[in-house]
C-alpha cells in the first residue's frame, strides 16, 4: 500500500495495514451556488477501500431566502494499480440527493487517480458516472496540491451535472493523509 508523508515516503503494509485520507472543500459554481464538501477514503493492504463523500449546496434566490440541498455518495474501491507515483482506484457505490421536498438514491460508477510527479506536488483526479432517481449524473474533479508533512493544500477544476443541470467551478481545500 502507498500513503505518502513528507518527502514522499511510501508506508508499507509492514508499517500501517491501512491509509486514510480526509479532507474539506469549498467550490464556488457561480455567484448564487456553491457547494462545500467533505470526503473520506479508508485504504487496506488488502487494495480494498471505502470513499464517503458529502456535501451540502447552497443557493442565493433572488427573492431573498436561501436555497440548499445534501448530496453524495459512498462507494467500495478497489487500488488496482500502484506505484511511488501514482495510484489507481475503480469503484462502485451508490449516489444520494437531498431537500427539503425529497430524497433520491441512484447508482455509481467512480474512477480515482493519485499522481506524484514531484516533491511536494499531488495531482488527484476523480470521475464519477452514475444517476440519482430518473437523472444520469456525471461529475469530474481535478485538483493540484502541495503537500507538507501530513497536509496537502489544493486548488483545481470542479464539473458536476444532474440531469440538464450543469455546473462548473473553481475548488479548493486542504486534505490530510494518514
Amino acid at each position: 500500500m502507498v500513503n505518502w508523508v513528507s518527502k514522499h515516503k511510501p508506508i508499507t503494509s509492514e508499517t500501517y495495514p491501512y491509509s486514510l485520507q480526509t479532507g474539506i472543500d469549498y467550490t464556488l459554481y457561480s455567484n448564487k451556488i456553491s457547494k462545500t464538501g467533505t470526503r473520506f477514503l479508508l485504504d487496506t493492504t488488502s487494495r480494498i477501500g471505502i470513499d464517503c463523500e458529502f456535501s451540502y449546496w447552497g443557493e442565493s434566490l433572488p427573492s431573498g431566502p436561501h436555497d440548499n440541498s445534501w448530496a453524495g455518495d459512498t462507494n467500495l474501491l478497489f487500488r488496482f494499480a500502484q506505484t511511488e507515483s501514482f495510484q489507481m482506484r475503480p469503484g462502485i457505490g451508490y449516489n444520494w440527493l437531498s431537500d427539503d421536498i425529497r430524497s433520491d438514491f441512484g447508482f455509481n460508477f467512480t474512477y480515482k487517480g493519485d499522481f506524484f510527479p514531484l516533491d511536494p506536488l499531488i495531482i488527484s483526479t476523480e470521475l464519477d458516472l452514475g444517476e440519482i432517481g430518473s437523472s444520469n449524473l456525471s461529475h469530474f474533479c481535478l485538483t493540484t496540491g502541495i503537500h507538507y508533512r501530513h497536509a496537502e493544500i489544493f486548488l483545481g477544476y470542479d464539473h458536476f451535472r444532474l440531469g440538464e443541470t450543469k455546473f462548473d467551478g473553481f475548488i479548493s481545500g486542504l486534505r490530510i493523509w494518514f
